[in-house]
C-alpha cells in the first residue's frame, strides 16, 4: 500500500474513533490471547527447566521468565515486573562483559596508527558530549591546540553554563601566556 492509501486509510480511522462508530482498543489491558493462569505455570515450570540445563551460569533466561509472568499480575504491574526484570538483566555479569566487549571491539577500529610519523587520518573536528566540569576542561584543550569542537549538551542552559566555563579556562591560558602565538580566548572560541 503506498503512503496515499495510508493516508486516507489513517483519516477514515481517525474519523470512525472521533465520531463513536469505532472503539479505541487499549491492548494493555487486553487478555484475550493470555492462557489460563495454571497453564501459563506448567508452561513455565517446563521451560524453566529446559533453561536451567542449557543456560547453566546465566541468570537472564530466569529473569525473562519472570517477566513474562509478569502479565498475570496485572497490566501496569507486569510492565513494572518488567522493567524490574530488565534492570536485573542489564546489571549481570554477562550483560556487563557484554558490553564491554561490544565497546572495546568498537574502540579497537577506531585506534588511528601513526604510518611515517603521520596519523592515518586529518581529524580536524571533535565532538564532546557533556559540558560539564570534565568535558568543558576537554573541550578547552581541544580548542587550543586547534581543533573544532562540537559541544553537545541535554539543554541549552548547561550548553551555555558549559560555553562560559571553557572561556573561564581559555582566559586562564591566556594569562599564563599557554594559548598558541596570536592566539587569545575570544579567537580560540570563535575558530
Amino acid at each position: 500500500c503506498d503512503s496515499a492509501q495510508l493516508l486516507a486509510r489513517a483519516e477514515a480511522v481517525a474519523l470512525e474513533l472521533y465520531e463513536g462508530k469505532r472503539r479505541l482498543q487499549r491492548t494493555l489491558y487486553r487478555r484475550d490471547k493470555i492462557p489460563p493462569h495454571d497453564t501459563a505455570v506448567q508452561s513455565v515450570a517446563a521451560l524453566r527447566k529446559r533453561f536451567k540445563k542449557i543456560f547453566q551460569r546465566s541468570p537472564c533466561s530466569e529473569y525473562a521468565v519472570n517477566a513474562v509472568m509478569g502479565v498475570y499480575k496485572g497490566p501496569l504491574q507486569g510492565l513494572q515486573v518488567e522493567i524490574d526484570q530488565f534492570d536485573k538483566v542489564i546489571q549481570s555479569p554477562s550483560a556487563k562483559s557484554q558490553l564491554h566487549l561490544f565497546f572495546a571491539q568498537r574502540a579497537t577500529t577506531k585506534i588511528d596508527v601513526p604510518i611515517g610519523n603521520k596519523l592515518s587520518r586529518n581529524i580536524r573536528s571533535v565532538a564532546v558530549l557533556g559540558a560539564g566540569t570534565m568535558g568543558s576542561a576537554i573541550a578547552a584543550l581541544l580548542l587550543v591546540k586547534g581543533y573544532r569542537v562540537i559541544l553537545k549538551e541535554v539543554s541549552s542552559k548547561f550548553l551555555k553554563l558549559g560555553s562560559d566555563r571553557i572561556l573561564t579556562i581559555l582566559q586562564r591560558f591566556e594569562a599564563k601566556n599557554a594559548l598558541r602565538q596570536g592566539q587569545s580566548a575570544d579567537s580560540a572560541m570563535n575558530a
